[in-house]
């Protein structure tokens, strides 16, 4: 590695603290280059080196994060292998920082959504199999409630500052997931 690419990554991650900052007082619409620049102690033409906008920057960075966890998650198996619940749960908080881009209330990211949907297949045919009598439409509202529903619980968790145990999501989430799957006939 050169002194040129930890260079290159300093002033990254400078730009990514200031627009973390920023996100902790508006919205992702309401941020600007010059503010992101400031934070950074960067100019402007540094920025557009790497990035056209602020949602340009908040799309690259999030691209690199979905790689980091799909990277970890191929490391654990195939993508139609059950991934505990506890194991998404160590990835996000091994990611933490990350965490005001992925839950919070002036950042947004679908991620998560895009992770769960990446094993929707496999977990509608454990739906299947558990009740064989539902159609297809009912298997898929099941999924998305579950899907929905543990991205709800993370958020919460992020957002309240990671302060239950990963056990303990980890639980709930199987708790809730497992009875909304035992509920039909």
């Amino acid at each position: 590695m050169n002194k040129e690419d930890r260079r290159v990554r300093k002033t990254k991650n400078a730009l990514i603290n200031s627009l973390m900052k920023l996100l902790d007082e508006k919205s992702i619409k309401s941020v600007t280059v010059t503010d992101i620049c400031e934070g950074a102690d960067v100019n402007r033409s540094t920025f557009y080196q790497y990035y056209s906008n602020p949602f340009d920057m908040l799309e690259q960075i999030e691209a690199e994060i979905y790689r980091d966890f799909v990277n970890e998650w191929e490391k654990q198996g195939s993508y139609e292998e059950k991934i505990p619940v506890s194991t998404w749960l160590e990835l996000i908080y091994l990611n933490r920082g990350y965490s005001k881009l992925i839950f919070g209330e002036n950042g947004y990211s679908d991620i998560l959504i895009q992770l769960l949907s990446r094993s929707d297949h496999e977990f509608q045919e454990q739906i299947k199999t558990l009740n064989p009598k539902l159609d297809h439409k009912d298997i898929k509202y099941i999924s998305d409630y579950c899907t929905y529903g543990t991205v709800a619980i993370i958020t919460k968790w992020a957002n309240g500052g990671f302060k239950e145990s990963i056990e303990h999501i980890a639980e709930m989430i199987s708790m809730l997931n497992g009875n909304a799957l035992r509920t039909f006939p």
